[in-house]
């Protein structure tokens, strides 16, 4: 039996989506949820890729704070419009979605008669207006109702035969969409796709700039039906942390990274031909990737893009598009591209047909900044490291060398102009990860009051918008940017702040925490730490190697620091030595005097080494207690200056003499299970303990007003005896 909920009811729309329309889940929910989005409830929100799957297959609880701003009054109202402006129109059969929307509704026998007529009133309908009404009803109907989880089904999808399983539903990584502007290439597709049918593994190569990830994308879109699954993946400097950071559906929150590693890796080797898997700028040398070896025996078929050489395996050069193709590309943008032909022709060739500074050339033209033959003459003036007819060199590391292409998206960038807000945004950027970030999100983050300068830089080029309605930096446009703008520790230190203070927050589901860890690994990368006082500190090893050294008769433990001083007073360390048939420890002064040979290179040493001091004292009890204090003063001040009357106390019940049970720590693995349907220990435990403590308190209570009425009567005896 089907149950008429949040899930089941968004399959069914998202079943009626033309597949023409081509659109994703992401942008599904986006559509269905706009004026949510739009809110200022939704700044702090964002959709992940993942959790959204999780919420279309019914493996997770919907988001409550989306259910709760649709429970506002008005808000349902709202999704109605955005259903029938937004939704309705990439139907290829309204009137038959909405029919099985009614059977679904009324085949649900968990669903009251009363309720069922309440939701269906007027069915069937007749009008956009009435259809938009009623499935709005319906969806807000699942997302409140009591939710029921799904299975996984991860048990179909052992690999059997010859073809790989259907992953979609188990595997979460959604193919981005090339980009609209997205022309020629096509006698370059069918090469590629004849070399697939003959080799598994093939690395597009080409420079910076020149489309190798769009190249990909459109080909995933060409060729889609030819594969059972098609999976895309950005490397991020390491396969085994792209494996380890895969979203399957049954990945537990109390897997370590170890486990996670070993399942992912298990299941995507049993995948085989019929599956493509497309790993998005791989942008370093075979040797540099400790796992590079293992994915190379997958069975599946694997598309590298990358500006590295691999010539000992089968690579695909990906070069500059004729001079017809890079004219579309600019009308794309620039309208008068026809009108100017010989004048954009002269452009194309100045900026050596590199697409990627076609198209920023073009857009330069749309906003009016420059006429053609203006910026023919700009472009002309800028002296080129390298001769026209040369090629632009490509290392090994996939950093870009400053060659032409790299000088004239300089010139291009300093040819707009932009403000200093313009610029604090490019600087911000480039700490962001290519996974993007929500615009909203960024604007708030780094004190903006609106998106205007943001939108100013994607019409532009600089910036991109990607198939998850987010944001990020070209990898080329992001080396030149961190050129440009230095990006450090002071001058980010609105974002640095918010993601610092983001992190702190301790029992918070925020679904965007991968992101938060990415920017601070980038910060760390990137960032110039010019400002050495705000963030002082730097790791700390829990323990130290302590050498066992000798002197005479004497041995005693010394750390690499301190050896070096104490060599100086002739202390030596020991070696393992062959004697006989035993190998002994001895100094290489008492060896040398014996003749004996030395069997081992490493040092005698203690067992566990020597306990760091500083970390002792950063683990200890005192140092917790001194954070609770801490995070105690900052939250008062933080609740005073709102006008909210509530303090926190870091002291325990009993330093604080209430007589209660305290609750245990919940976390956030528990309330993430709680969201999608399931019953924490942790979470029913302190349910538990709220019962109990309620009961004490009213027991409490019933105490001292029998304890009244006994002191009442009892002072009434007295009165009446006197």
């Amino acid at each position: 039996m089907k149950i008429c909920d949040f899930c089941s009811t968004a399959k069914i729309l998202m079943d009626f989506i033309g597949e023409s329309k081509n659109i994703n889940q992401i942008d599904f929910m986006y559509e269905l949820f706009k004026d949510f989005m739009e809110s200022d409830e939704a700044k702090d929100f964002d959709f992940d890729n993942g959790l959204v799957c999780r919420w279309l297959n019914g493996t997770a609880k919907l988001s409550p704070k989306i259910t709760a701003y649709y429970s506002a009054l008005g808000n349902l109202e709202a999704m109605a419009i955005d259903i029938e402006e937004n939704i309705l129109p990439l139907f290829y059969d309204k009137d038959m979605a909405v029919t099985e929307l009614y059977d679904l509704l009324m085949s649900d026998t968990t669903v009251s008669e009363t309720k069922k007529q309440e939701l269906a009133d007027n069915y069937p309908y007749k009008d956009d207006a009435d259809i938009s009404n009623f499935i709005s009803k319906l969806v807000f109907f699942g997302m409140e109702r009591k939710f029921i989880k799904r299975d996984a089904n991860t048990k179909k999808l052992i690999a059997s035969g010859a073809l790989s399983p259907q992953t979609k539903d188990y595997i979460y990584s959604l193919v981005p969409k090339p980009c609209k502007h997205f022309c020629g290439r096509d006698n370059e597709l069918e090469k590629l796709h004849t070399m697939l049918e003959d080799e598994n593994k093939i690395f597009i190569q080409g420079i910076a700039g020149i489309g190798k990830s769009e190249f990909v994308k459109m080909y995933a879109q060409k060729y889609k039906k030819e594969y059972t699954n098609i999976l895309y993946f950005s490397y991020g400097g390491s396969l085994k942390q792209m494996i380890t950071d895969c979203d399957f559906a049954d990945d537990s929150l109390t897997d370590g990274k170890n486990i996670l590693l070993k399942k992912h890796n298990r299941f995507l080797r049993s995948l085989k031909e019929d599956t493509l898997i497309i790993i998005d700028n791989f942008n370093i040398t075979a040797s540099d990737d400790e796992l590079f070896d293992v994915i190379m025996k997958y069975r599946c078929k694997i598309l590298f893009t990358t500006r590295s050489r691999f010539k000992d395996y089968t690579y695909f050069e990906l070069k500059e598009m004729p001079l017809e193709s890079l004219l579309t590309l600019s009308e794309y943008f620039y309208a008068d591209t026809r009108s100017n032909t010989n004048v954009v022709e002269n452009i194309i060739n100045e900026l050596h047909y590199h697409t990627l500074s076609v198209e920023l050339a073009a857009r330069l033209l749309t906003s009016g900044i420059l006429e053609p033959c203006r910026l023919l003459t700009e472009l002309q003036s800028t002296k080129s490291v390298l001769h026209t007819d040369d090629k632009i060199n490509i290392v090994k590391d996939g950093t870009s060398s400053k060659a032409t292409y790299y000088e004239h998206i300089h010139k291009l960038l300093s040819l707009i102009g932009l403000s200093d807000k313009a610029v604090k945004i490019m600087r911000c950027m480039t700490l962001i990860p290519y996974d993007g970030i929500n615009p909203r999100m960024l604007a708030k983050w780094i004190g903006l009051n609106n998106l205007n300068t943001i939108n100013e830089l994607i019409e532009y080029g600089f910036i991109q918008e990607n198939d998850y309605r987010k944001i990020t930096l070209h990898p080329l446009i992001q080396e030149i940017a961190i050129d440009d703008t230095k990006p450090g520790i002071s001058s980010c230190i609105n974002l640095i702040e918010a993601v610092r203070i983001l992190c702190l927050y301790h029992g918070l589901d925020l679904p965007y925490h991968t992101l938060l860890f990415k920017i601070a690994e980038n910060t760390i990368d990137i960032a110039n730490n010019d400002d050495t006082e705000r963030y002082k500190g730097k790791w700390q090893a829990k323990t130290q190697k302590e050498y066992l050294c000798k002197r005479g008769d004497e041995e005693r433990g010394f750390t690499a620091a301190e050896f070096k001083t104490a060599q100086a007073d002739g202390w030596e360390k020991q070696y393992q030595y062959k004697v006989d048939k035993k190998k002994l420890y001895m100094t290489p002064t008492e060896a040398e005097q014996q003749g004996y040979e030395r069997v081992s290179k490493n040092p005698k040493s203690t067992r566990y080494g020597r306990q760091n001091p500083i970390c002792a004292e950063w683990n200890s009890e005192e140092q917790v207690l001194r954070w609770r204090k801490a995070w105690e003063g900052v939250t008062n001040k933080a609740l005073e200056q709102n006008s909210i009357d509530a303090r926190v106390d870091c002291r325990s019940f009993k330093e604080c003499g209430i007589d209660e049970q305290p609750t245990i720590h919940e976390g956030v693995s528990a309330h993430i299970i709680e969201q999608r349907g399931g019953v924490s220990e942790r979470c029913e435990m302190n349910r538990q303990i709220k019962a109990d403590n309620a009961l004490l308190l009213e027991i409490k209570k019933q105490i001292k007003k029998l304890s009244a009425i006994v002191i009442e009567r009892q002072n009434g005896y007295k009165s009446v005896f006197k």
